[in-house]
């Protein structure tokens, strides 16, 4: 089964704000969902919805440019459904700059954890890219997300990836989410086009289809040796 976008959601905030939530659509149940999220100078605290869905991070979390808007990618895997499904961030702080992406795939492995991830970071008139990450398996879902502090930005997706969101995150940010739903295994980076880049940061994110099976081992059968009595002294 090939990995397809099923449906797309978003919202953005302006003025300081603890959270920040997606306005709300219809999940469906075993399908991937993707959250992506920009924001200033605080650290996501937790991830929820309206279905009860578990959320980790694509990666680890690292240190980026923090002069610039962050950019960090979650996911729930073989979700619950729900018919206005909302899924709503938390930060340890009161942003002024916050956006998410939500992103819903189907056909993608339903108890894979995410294949591979990277992250990226620039200034001046870093035009979005990330670091290599390399997925282990061909025909995997990549999701890039990339950060810029310039508000008059438009976005346009990287080499074989389709722009799926763009926001602005309020106050000058502006945020892209792209795809490639059919990437090629091995070494490779995602970038983001913007028209007038300034100081940003990126997350990549790498998962298997619904295909792949994990390797079986079967333990090879040892039959005892044959007993043999010996004579009683």
């Amino acid at each position: 089964m090939a990995i397809t976008l099923v449906n797309t959601d978003s919202g953005a905030g302006g003025g300081n704000g603890g959270t920040i939530a997606s306005a709300g659509a219809v999940l469906t149940a075993g399908n991937l969902l993707v959250v992506a999220v920009t924001f200033a100078s605080t650290n996501v605290t937790s991830i929820a919805d309206t279905a009860g869905n578990t959320y980790v991070a694509a990666g680890t979390i690292s240190s980026a440019n923090p002069s610039a808007n962050l950019a960090e990618i979650w996911y729930a895997k073989n979700v619950t459904g729900h018919a206005a499904n909302v899924v709503t961030v938390t930060f340890n702080g009161t942003p002024n700059l916050r956006a998410i992406h939500v992103l819903q795939y189907a056909g993608v492995h339903t108890t894979a954890l995410v294949d591979a991830s990277a992250e990226g970071t620039g200034s001046g008139t870093w035009n979005g890219l990330t670091s290599s990450f390399s997925p282990t398996q061909p025909g995997n879902l990549n999701v890039a997300s990339f950060s810029d502090n310039n508000g008059a930005t438009t976005w346009t997706a990287g080499t074989g990836y389709t722009k799926e969101l763009e926001v602005k995150g309020g106050g000058g940010d502006d945020f892209l989410t792209e795809d490639k739903l059919s990437a090629a295994a091995g070494a490779q980076t995602a970038a983001g086009n913007a028209s007038s880049g300034n100081a940003g940061n990126s997350k990549a994110g790498s998962w298997k289809d619904a295909s792949f099976a994990y390797p079986s081992f079967r333990l090879a059968s040892r039959r005892p040796a044959a007993f043999s009595p010996g004579i009683a002294r």
